[in-house]
Order: C-alpha cells, then structure tokens, then sequence
C-alpha cells in the first residue's frame, strides 16, 4: 500500500491503516507478502485475532480483483465478523477456499487466482470514450444486472447512532457493493480521468462527476438538443443514398434528441422521412401518405415500404444500362461515329444491318472525352467602365528567364478600363503582389480622387489570399475572378502583358542589351504604350485620358544607347570632367560607367552600342562611323512621370581586353594604356554564353567550322533534297542551337552547332504520327555496370554523330533552308531523313538502331527495349544499352567486341570515346578495385546556380526526426525556383541514393512551397557540399546475388497520414535499384503498411530477375528483408481473417509470389535494415551507418 495515499492516512489516529498497524505487530513487511502467504497466516489466526484475520482476507479479495488499495481501506475499519464471511464465501466462489491451501500448492497459487479472478469477473466493462449518454447507458446496463443501480440512484446506506445488527450488516453489504461499482467505474476510465475523481468516496459521487464533466448542465444540453434539431430538420436523402443508410442516419439522430429530453413520436419521425426522400421515390410518398395514416405507421413498416420501391427502381436501372449498353456498343463498333449519323444511315438505308435507334439516352465518355470543344468567345465587351478606377484589370507575367540584375522574375501590370492606362511593378515573388496592390492602390486612387470599384484577376494564388480577399473586402472593393483556364475573361491584362514583351524583346534585340535588364526595358515600355495610340480611347493617349494634360514625348531617347550626362558644379572639382559615361535606359534609369568616379568593375560588350539623342546627351554613331557629335556643356533638365519602382543594381564581370571605337581614332589624342583601359571599360555588356543565333555565330571562327561540319554531315547522310514547295504542302522553319560541351574536368571538348527544327509548328497526321521512343533507365545502366565490375570487365561508349540524320522518315516534311546556307532562293528542303526537332525524330532513329540491332542477331529484352544482347556459340557475350545517341557497352570477348564496333562505323558515323568516363552527367571512373560513379561536376553546377558555393556544410540531408508538413500559413517562396532545385536534387539521386528520402519528401510540396520547404531544400544541399566525392562503388569479383530490403515509415505524412514506402535492390555488394515514395493509401497499422511496401518491392525484384535473366545472371529466390514478423506471416499464410481481409486484392499478388517461390520475405532487426535510410529522417550515427551498407563511399576511400 502506498502511504503516500490521502485515503490510506484517513484509516486511522496514528496515520497508518489498521492492516499495516496490526501487520506491524505480527510480522514485518507484511503487506508485501504473496497472496498464497496471506492466506495462509490467516488459517493460523485464532478467534482472538477475528478483526485481523478478516483484514488479510478482504485484502487478498481487493489484490485478486483488482481493486485499489484506498478502497480496501475504507472496509477495513469495519471490525464487523460480516466481511470474513464475505470474502470466504467469495474464495468458495472461486473454487480457492483456505481448505485447499497447502506448502504444495503455494507456489503457484497466486497466479492460477489472479486467473480464475479474471475470469470469474466480467471481462466486457463498457470503456468511456468521452461520449458520456452511450457509456451511462451501458453502464447503467450492467449495475442493473449486477443489482447495484440503486447505489448510484441513491448512494450508501448510512448507519444510525445506535444501529441494530441487522442494520450494521446492511451497512457493510451496502459499502462493499459501492466497492465493486466503484471497481467497474474504476476499470471503465482511462488514468487521467481517474486522477480527477480521487477525492470522490462513493460511487454516486464518482458518477455524478463523470456526468457533470462530460454531460454538462441543463443550459449545455438544451444548447446540444437545439443543434440536433437543426440537424434535424435540415436532413435530407442525398440521390446516391440508400433507404437503409438514410433510416440508419435519421434514427442516430431521433436517438440523440430522445437522450437529450425531446419527446419524438415514431409518427413524427415517419414524417420527417416521407418528406426528406428523393425526388425519385416521389410516386411511393404520395402513395403511402395516401393510404396510409403516417401518426401511427412504425418505422419498420415504412422502411419495408421504401425498401421494396429500392428494389424495383435497381431492376428497372439494370434494364436501362443493359439497352444503353448495346446502343454504346453499337456506336463504337462504328468507331464512335455520332448516334445522329447512325440513324441518317439506318433510315436512309445507305447501309444494312443498322437498326433505327428510336429514343437514345446514354453518352458516350469516350466520345465527350475525346470530342470536347470549347465553345467560343464573344469578340469584344458588352460592358465599359464609365468612370476611373470603376474596373482595375491585373495580372502578372513570370517567370522571366534570367533572373534581373535585382532579382526580379515577374511583373504585374494594373490597367484602368475608361483610360487603358497602365502601371507596371517588377517583382521578385508572386506572393509581393499584395503589397504592390496596396502602393498602386494608394497612389491612383489619391492622383484622380476616385476609389477602385471592382478589380479582375485570375485565380492565382497571389490573389486569392486571405490577405488580399480581406483588404477588398474591409475597402469595398469587387472581385471578379475568370473561370478556371480561361484567360480570355481576363484578355485586357493578357493582351497588354503581350504587347509590353513584343516591345520588350524588341528594344533588348535592337541594342543587344543583355536579357537580365528586362524590368527596365518593361518599365520603359509600359512608359511608352501609355503615351500610344488606342483603339479604346478616341483621339487620346491613355496618359491624356487619365490626367487630362497631353504628355509630351521630346525627351524620348532610344533604349539602351550610350550618352554624357551632366555633373553639376557642386559635385564636381574645378578640372573634373562635366560629363559621366551613362547607359539610357528611360528617363529616369541611367547606368554610370566611369570606374573613376565611382568604384564599379564595369563588364565589356562584343560591340560598341551605337545611339542616336539630341539636346545634351553625345551620341555615338556605329562603330565603323566617321563622325562624333560635339558634346554639348549645357545641362539638360526634363520632367517625367515615373510609373515604377524600379531598383535595380548591376552585377558586373572583370574588364576584358578589346579595341577602342572607330570614331576615337579621328581624334588628336595623348593615349596610353590606362586610357585604353578606361575605354574599354565604357563597352559594359558580356555575354560569355554561347552564340543565340547565327548572326553572331558568323563572327567567330570555331563556330563558322561547326556549322560547316554540321551541313556537311546533313548532306553526305543523304538526309534532304531541294525542292519546289508544293501547294497544299507547309513549310517548317529552321534555326541553329551552338552548345559548347565540356568534359569531366570542365574543359572545352567541341563546339557543336546544331541545326534544328522548328517542330512546335508540325500537325499531327499530317507532319508527324508516332512520336514515342524507349531511353534507357538508370536502374538498367547500373545493373550492367555491377556486372561489368563483377566480371572483371569495362564499359565502353559509343557516340553516335547527327543521330537524328539516321532515321528515315514516313512522311513528306519540307524546311526552309537553314541561315547562311541558302543555295536558290524560293525553294525548300524536302526531308529524306529526320532533323533535330522534328517531333518523330527520336521515334525514327530508334527505329533504325533497332533494326540494325536486329539484323546483327541482338536479342532485345522485352523489359528493357533499350538493351540488347548478342550470344555466340561459344557463350561469349556481348551487352549494349542505347540512351538516344549515347551507346554504353561491354563483353566478354576481344574479339567480339572489335568486329561490333567495326560494324557500327560503317554504319553510322560515331565517335569513339572509349571507356566510359562521362554519361549524362555521372562521372564513371574505372579502378582496379571496380567502377566508381558519382555526380561531382552536376554538383557544383547546381550549387553555384542557385549560390549556394559558400554554404556551410552538414552531416545529414535532413533532420532527425524531421516531418515536414503543408504549412499552410507559412510565406511563399518563389515556386519555380523551388521546383527547378528540386529537379536538380532529383537527378542528384542517379548516383546518390543516401538522398532518396529527403529529396523526394520534399518534391511533395513543390504546389505550394514556403521557407520551410525551401530550407529543406538547401540543407540537402548543404549536405552535399560536404560529401560532394561521395558515390557509389561497383567491385570487382563479387558474387551477383540479388537481395532486396524493405521498409515502411507507417503514417510518417502528417498532411494525409499516407505510409512512406521504401526499398533497396543490392547485386552484389552494391545497390542497383531504390525507391522512397508515399502509399496511395491510408493503412490501419503496421502490418498493413509493410505488406504493402512489401508487395511494391516484389513487383521491382520480378522486373530485375527478368532483366537479369536476359543478361544470363539467373537467380534464385530472391530473398526481401523485412523488419515485421507479421507482415512475414501474411504473405505466406493463405487464411484471410480479420486483420487482412480488408486489403486490395493487387496486394496480396506478393502471396502468389512466396508461394511459388519468386521472392521469399525474411525477417531482419531494424537496425540492420537498410531501407530505413528511405522512409525516415534517422539519427546521424545510424545514418552513416547505413549509408556506408548502401554501397555510398568517398572516392578518397576507393583509392
């Protein structure tokens, strides 16, 4: 007993209970004793020590059931002989009676009472799960049984002063029930309840504050029984509903009200259904209520009513689809041709055998599906804004590649209907767009005295915000919002985003101002399309429209052209130049680029910009020109109107050396090399990026000789002819693509120009059919490499050249003639064979490799149609894998392999490369200890692409522990941005599979990404920074088991409370295939969870038996290691009970493949389960642990 107990201490004067007292004073530690003791020492007790004896064995009664030691207490100071003959009629009972105590039997008697106890009790207490009208029901069941209700009606009988016998004894039996209702009370609530109720010392006390907690007062019941009434009587059959379902919901309800106090007669309950029906069982009502008295039909009655109308409405429903079903067939045995068309032929009798369809009802989802058109749009608008700010029409435009020099990817336009006027913000986020709305908000409506009525975007989440939705909201302000995919509701923005990047594109082309200074060409622009012509406002420029004054437009100056903008006195010293070297980007934007006069590293441009200004600004004519305009000293003020903020700041390269301007040579100078310096420092615009188009590819010699090879590959593959365009016949453009390509230790290896075609403008059916062509999978390349190493042997690779110039054509497709290689003008190429671009290219290339394979007696996999191989007599074997032009190969014989590649030369024309070094972005280096694969150069591309080169580095790619959730009221980060990180993570994963979880759980949440994912984002990458040589190590002579491991992460998404699904495939030592990816469904325990993962991983292991196999490594049974002794016994024990019957069927395919011996599950301790590194965030030492298993080491370690 626990003296710390309150109850324990009220047992008597001295602050111990009477057991411990008397205990004390027989023998010590007496209350700890076995319960076989106790009754023993009690046999021994005389009729002296009666009170004594009566206390060990209420005590041993208590301990057996289970009651708590307060209790036993409180029966304890009764010294009446009643409670002796209480428990040993008890013990009789229980078949334990003192006379069958024996030494023998004393060993074992503890626990064989505690289970006869047990059973002897009932087992079935009726659990509070916080619902407390169906727990008092069920209860009050039970005491009703028991014959113990009346101690909650009306408590413990209490004795009088001077009580009889008869009443001490009612007394005691009144008090030992109350015990055993509390016992149940007891066994019924969970602790933290039974915390609150210690004080209480009855039964009645108990459950009235059970009652008073979880039922609540008059006023709280009253307030319930009004919302069920609402409930109530707003119920309604919804028209997929059964009459079962619908009875069973109306009644749980009448059932909740009844409990409640409200007095509801079946008859008002048979009313409430007859008026809550469908409209199809309609007829049935009128019917019932006619002829029958509704106050005094039941229930049972009218749902058997309703029930047999179900019954007839789902036979007559069988009837309607077995006749919509014929009609449907008969339509799509006349390939979906139109129910209108087969009658014109029936009736016309054009055909025979056609029935005439009378009344057609059905629809045919194929043909809405695949014969949808959108109806049209009406030209033009009914409706016009009749004064400013009536109607604002908003969108925004992004993102914009590159990214500004101030980090700006999109901008949003605001465009009054009366005047077309439009402001323009440039913004770095879509989630700015809130606040750019408050500014303009802010600033038209104090320039025109007017307020904004209504405002029209699309549905973009940047508009529909709460945010925003309650700033419209608290200001008055009207939202429309267009149908989804429909930007013709909101054409005024659609078409003016149009407009300002026609302008856009044009001045940033005109001057060869690189891309990233778009916001100011955007700016400038919208600057200018408000001082322009517009059919909506007659004889009035927006700008005029809007304020009334006509604007003036002599300060215009070209975008992008070079001037001298003055200094004043007062910055400036006496001999300091008056002038300073300006860009002019509008009015307002003007870049400086003397690096005297402020400390920039200003960039160099190809070419001088050329520009023509008047009043103050020096113009310089083309480089190649014989004059230069005087400057002029007087400055030049101007007024404009600035419609943006626009802050931008230039991000600048090293100086490049380069030849001053023609037009300096004409002046009488004291020229040194500082000054040229300085010169040069004037051209600021480099683009070190390849050439964009063939203008600026002429110009350049390595790019002239690429383009040269080009066409003369083109021509001697025999690919085109020139031709005569026919007339019913379209031409497709060509442009070319130059790429620079680097190897492994980013050097230039070539500069390839490539000519291409414009295939986005082909049709299908007629330029093109079959577009689709098989690429190798990472899974397949790995698999050879592990048995390349295995086998002692290399990867060799092949690179076809032109490869899409092999395939042959099917159709008639005609080219202009490609820039700088026109031949006679008005004619075209008529292709024999397919271009780059070309939307069947790949398709027709694959064709013709196939069939070379073919003829050369490859086998192709029917797995894998990327992979082939060739077996002679004398089983040497040779292994080819096709990723479009990139050929990887390896065999087993010399010999073999030199007339393979001798064949593929005069085939095609390829470059040779030898071993495998680098292929598609993974660096396979080649040991004596095996084949050692990694992403190193990937690696440093992405980091530096997204600044992350100086980034601290970290020991783990996420957290431990880490779940990461929607975060729904978290702030935006630039999604596009996000996704782009995450695809390169994506890729990452080719060699790196220690990422699988991290980066594929954060891919979830790619819709809607906020700083929290985009943190996980870059701890991954920090991650990597520090382990950028890690990869993973094929080796040599090992044995080519296969072996698989998986694992589930049960209920790890905390959005939808999905199980994360993982696997790993080992061959050998070294993984070949992985996978971390979320269940489509929602599991009810663990078991289910691992049965599922479980059967995913055996469908991967079928698919790598079988490639095996066509690579002659048969295997055994392939052995998946699993950390769930249940899920074990499920997939080899065909019973379906209870705790599986509910699983799809599409699962239990894993039974099948166990019991034929495919896979075999076996069991595995968590700790040596590899997979655990795919489903969760782990501690750091079991997460090197396991990667160092999954075959990822450092390239130092390989060495």
């Amino acid at each position: 007993m626990k003296g710390g107990d309150p109850t324990s201490q009220r047992m008597s004067s001295g602050g111990e209970s009477l057991l411990e007292k008397s205990a004390s004073e027989e023998t010590p530690n007496f209350a700890k004793k076995p319960i076989c003791t106790l009754i023993i020492f009690s046999k021994s007790l005389t009729e002296r020590n009666i009170v004594l004896k009566n206390q060990l064995l209420l005590m041993v009664w208590c301990r057996i059931s289970r009651v708590h030691e307060y209790a036993f207490d409180s029966l304890a100071c009764d010294t009446s002989n009643y409670f002796y003959k209480t428990v040993t009629s008890w013990l009789q009972r229980c078949n334990r009676s003192s006379t069958i105590i024996n030494a023998s039997s004393c060993s074992c008697f503890q626990a064989s009472t505690m289970a006869d106890a047990v059973s002897y009790f009932p087992t079935s207490i009726p659990k509070f799960d916080g619902f407390y009208d169906h727990w008092a029901e069920l209860m009050e069941n039970l005491l009703r049984s028991k014959d113990y209700w009346s101690l909650i009606e009306t408590g413990v009988i209490t004795a009088p002063e001077n009580p009889t016998a008869e009443q001490t004894l009612a007394v005691a039996e009144s008090r030992l029930k109350d015990l055993k209702v509390k016992n149940y009370l007891f066994q019924s609530i969970d602790r933290s309840i039974l915390e609150t109720i210690l004080d209480r010392s009855t039964s009645r006390q108990i459950w009235e504050s059970i009652r008073q907690k979880f039922q609540g007062s008059t006023r709280v019941k009253r307030a319930q029984l009004q919302s069920l009434r609402r409930e109530f009587e707003v119920l309604w059959m919804k028209e997929d509903e059964s009459v079962n379902d619908f009875f069973s919901i109306t009644l749980v309800i009448a059932n909740k009200m009844t409990a409640h106090g409200e007095s509801l007669s079946q008859g008002q309950i048979v009313e409430k259904i007859l008026r809550s029906m469908t409209t199809k069982f309609e007829y049935v009502v009128c019917s019932i209520e006619q002829s029958s008295d509704t106050t005094t039909m039941s229930i049972d009655e009218l749902q058997s009513n309703l029930l047999v109308h179900e019954g007839r409405m789902n036979h007559h429903k069988v009837k309607q689809e077995e006749q919509a079903l014929k009609i449907s067939n008969l339509g799509k045995g006349y390939g979906h041709l139109s129910f209108k068309g087969l009658n014109a032929l029936a009736k016309r009798e054009m055909v025979k055998g056609l029935p005439v369809i009378k009344d057609n009802q059905s629809v045919c989802l194929d043909c809405v599906v695949s014969k949808q058109h959108r109806d049209s749009f009406p030209k033009g608008t009914s409706w016009r804004a009749a004064t400013k700010l009536e109607l604002i029409h908003s969108d925004i435009c992004g993102p914009i590649n590159p990214t500004s020099n101030g980090g700006n990817r999109y901008f949003i336009t605001f465009t009054d209907d009366l005047t077309r006027k439009t402001w323009i913000y440039p913004l770095k986020y879509k989630a700015s767009a809130f606040e750019c709305f408050k500014k303009f908000k802010a600033l038209v409506e104090k320039e025109s005295n007017c307020v904004i009525k209504c405002l029209r975007t699309d549905r973009g989440g940047e508009f529909t915000s709460s945010n925003f939705d309650e700033f419209c909201s608290e200001h008055g302000i009207k939202r429309q919002l267009p149908a989804a995919y429909t930007p013709q509701q909101n054409g005024v923005s659609e078409r003016k985003n149009r407009t300002i990047l026609n302008m856009v594109r044009s001045m940033l082309s005109g001057k060869n101002v690189p891309k990233r200074f778009w916001p100011e060409a955007v700016v400038w622009a919208t600057y200018v399309i408000n001082r322009s012509p517009t059919l909506f406002v007659k004889d009035m420029t927006p700008e005029e429209a809007w304020s009334s004054t006509k604007p003036s437009v002599s300060h215009f100056k070209v975008f992008g052209c070079i001037g001298y903008a003055h200094i004043s006195d007062t910055q400036r010293k006496k001999l300091d130049p008056k002038g300073i070297k300006d860009v002019v980007f509008d009015e307002s934007n003007g870049w400086n680029w003397d690096e005297k006069t402020k400390n920039q590293s200003p960039q160099v441009i190809e070419e001088t910009i050329s520009e023509h200004s008047d009043q103050g600004i020096t113009v310089e004519e083309d480089q190649q020109g014989d004059e230069h305009t005087p400057i002029d000293e007087n400055e030049y003020e101007e007024d404009y109107e600035d419609n943006g903020d626009v802050n931008t700041t230039i991000r600048q390269l090293p100086p490049r050396a380069r030849k001053p301007p023609g037009w300096v040579q004409d002046y009488v100078t004291n020229i040194e090399d500082s000054d040229i310096e300085a010169m040069h420092n004037l051209a600021v615009f480099c683009d070190d990026n390849d050439p964009h188009n063939y203008e600026e590819a002429s110009k350049m010699t390595v790019w002239r000789k690429a383009m040269d090879q080009e066409i003369e590959s083109i021509e001697r593959n025999n690919t085109w002819k020139l031709v005569s365009l026919p007339k019913e016949a379209k031409r497709i453009g060509v442009k070319w693509i130059f790429k620079t390509k680097y190897n492994e230790n980013e050097e230039v290896e070539k500069y390839k120009a490539r000519l291409v075609a414009k295939g986005y403008s082909q049709q299908y059916g007629i330029d093109f059919n079959e577009v689709f062509a098989p690429v190798a999978r990472w899974d397949t390349i790995r698999v050879i490499l592990a048995i390349t190493a295995s086998q002692g042997w290399y990867v060799y690779q092949f690179d076809v050249k032109s490869v899409f110039l092999h395939g042959e054509l099917q159709e008639n497709v005609y080219v202009d003639q490609p820039p700088g290689y026109c031949k006679k003008d008005g004619m075209v190429y008529k292709l024999r064979k397919a271009l780059y671009g070309l939307k069947q290219a790949q398709k027709a290339w694959y064709n013709k490799i196939e069939s070379y394979f073919m003829q050369e007696n490859f086998v192709k996999c029917s797995h894998e149609h990327t992979l082939f191989v060739k077996q002679d007599k004398k089983e040497n074997i040779l292994i080819v894998s096709l990723y479009v032009d990139d050929l990887i190969f390896t065999r087993s014989n010399e010999e073999m392999f030199e007339k393979f590649k001798k064949s593929m030369k005069n085939e095609f024309a390829m470059t040779d490369l030898g071993k495998m070094r680098f292929f598609l972005g993974v660096e396979v280096k080649q040991l004596d200890c095996g084949i050692f694969i990694n992403q190193q150069k990937y690696a440093n591309e992405i980091l530096e692409r997204f600044n992350m080169t100086q980034c601290n580095k970290v020991c783990s790619p996420i957290v431990p522990g880490n779940k990461l959730i929607k975060d729904e009221n978290g702030k935006l980060v630039d999604a596009t941005s996000f996704r782009q990180m995450t695809g390169c993570l994506m890729y990452l994963l080719a060699s790196r599979p220690d990422l699988t979880f991290s980066v594929c759980l954060i891919a979830r949440y790619m819709e809607r990404p906020t700083e929290l994912h985009l943190a996980a984002a870059k701890r991954v990458l920090r991650y990597f920074k520090g382990s950028l040589d890690f990869g993973i190590l094929y080796k040599r002579n090992c044995e080519l088991k296969l072996e698989g491991w998986s694992d589930s992460d049960y209920a790890g998404d905390l959005d939808d409370r999905k199980n994360t699904s993982g696997y790993v495939f080992m061959l050998g030592s070294s993984p070949i295939s992985w996978s971390s990816k979320k269940q489509p469904i929602v599991t009810l325990s663990t078991t289910k969870a691992e049965y599922v993962s479980a059967a995913s991983c055996a469908c991967q292991a079928i698919w790598l038996r079988r490639i095996l196999d066509h690579l002659l490594q048969t295997q055994k049974c392939t052995i998946i290691h699993c950390d769930n002794s249940s899920s074990i016994k499920l997939s080899k024990n065909p019973v379906m009970h209870g705790r599986c019957k509910h699983i799809d069927v599409r699962y239990h395919f894993l039974r099948d493949l166990t019991k034929e011996g495919v896979v075999e599950l076996i069991h595995c301790s968590t700790q040596d389960q590899i997979a655990n590194i795919m489903t969760k965030a782990l501690k750091l030492d079991l997460s090197c642990d396991l990667r160092s298993r999954l075959g990822v080491c450092s390239f130092q370690d390989c060495i």
